[in-house]
């Protein structure tokens, strides 16, 4: 049951903060100490930065949408392959908008614990040009 439970905590995780935004919904399922392993593989324990990484991203992708097409759990890990989209209208990382519609494709595992998301790890495998 608790594979169950943690794959309703990661879907909560897409679906309420990367495709709604709702930053409030980070601080009820990312914990305090979250550690987020995406970053040139140096993790940083900070839930505000991620946060700030969600802002950055819908602001330069404002239609941002992003689907599950796999998940899987064992124990406290899930497992996603996903997919998302947007419309790249704002800068992100020093990248002037180029009006496109961008696709996304990569794999991510958290660890859950006490129903909140405490690691996290991204593989993006591949940027596809709209």
């Amino acid at each position: 049951m608790i594979e169950s439970e943690n794959k309703a905590v990661f879907r909560r995780f897409y679906e309420e903060i990367w495709n709604g935004g709702d930053l409030a919904a980070a601080d009820e399922l990312l914990s305090e100490d979250f550690v987020t392993h995406e970053v040139e593989g140096t993790p940083y324990p900070h839930r505000e930065l991620y946060k700030e990484g969600v802002v950055e991203t819908r602001t330069a992708y404002p239609d941002w949408t992003l689907v599950i097409e796999d998940l899987v759990a064992e124990g406290d890990r899930v497992t996603a392959r996903w997919r998302a989209w947007g419309t790249h209208t704002g800068e992100v990382r020093g990248v002037a908008p180029s009006g496109k519609r961008d696709e996304f494709v990569g794999t991510t595992v958290v660890r859950v614990a006490g129903g909140k998301i405490v690691e996290f790890s991204k593989q993006q495998s591949e940027v596809l040009d709209g």
